[in-house]
Formats: C-alpha cells, structure tokens, sequence
C-alpha cells in the first residue's frame, strides 16, 4: 500500500515539477538595460557618452508583437546587457500598414483581437553609456 501511495504522489506532483522549471525567470542582465525607440528612416543620434556595442539586422515583427506582452523586448535587453551594454535602441520602419477594416489606426491593437495590425522592420542597437549621457537620454520617450 505504501508503495502505491508514493507512486500516486510521483504522478500527481511530477506535473508541478514541470511546471516550476518552464516558468522563466527575470534575466538580470535585461533589468538595468533601458529601452528607447526611434524612426530607422529619421535621426536616432545618441549622446557623445554611448558607444554602440551591438547591432541586429533587421527583424520582421507585428504590431501585436510590440505591444502585447509585457515587457516585449526582454530577449533584447538581456542580450544587450549580457554585451556590456546598459541602452537598447528600438529602431522601426513600418513596411505593412493595418489591413483590416474592423480595426481602425486610431484603435488600440490590443482591442482587435483577430489581426496582427501593422507590420514593422525593427533593429535592435545596444549601447554602452556614460552616467552622463544616460541623464540626457532620460528626458527622451521610452516604447
């Protein structure tokens, strides 16, 4: 009897287990990492106190993608701040404007529940900047 109670317990708490480790935690790295946005077509010069460390090329990404989740460019912070860096530049172009007729520009996406929205071309630029310069980028608009 004993031995049937304990493999009970292996079957119902081995799901828990799984559980525990899928959940991810915060990337320490990406906490002190500060994000900013700016046109890819237009001026994005940064303070003389930041140094480009780290450039992708460009990503395709929805609009749903930039705004639904919580804290959408996390994987971005955490590889910019793993690179030594403390700044991550969000650099967009959209190349698909909103196509679906139920969801005007002026709503939110997140209240058009069946489309994607607008799609964009982002680059992710991390930089490494000055206590200085960080002040100066502080009065700029955060996505």
């Amino acid at each position: 009897m004993r031995r049937r109670s304990l493999a009970i317990a292996v079957v119902l708490l081995a799901p828990l287990r799984i559980v525990g480790c899928a959940t991810a935690s915060p990337d320490p790295e990406a906490a002190d990492v500060r994000v900013y946005r700016a046109s890819m077509d237009g001026s994005h010069r940064m303070p003389a106190g930041c140094r480009e460390i780290r450039r992708t090329p460009p990503q395709s990404w929805t609009e749903m993608d930039r705004v639904a989740p919580t804290d959408p460019y996390r994987a971005e912070r955490a590889a910019a701040g793993s690179a030594g860096g403390n700044v991550l530049l969000v650099l967009d172009r959209m190349t698909r404007p909103r196509s679906d007729f139920d969801c005007p520009v002026a709503a939110k996406i997140t209240d058009c529940p069946r489309t994607m929205g607008a799609w964009y071309d982002l680059v992710f630029v991390s930089y490494a900047c000055s206590a200085p310069a960080l002040s100066e980028l502080q009065s700029e608009r955060r996505p």
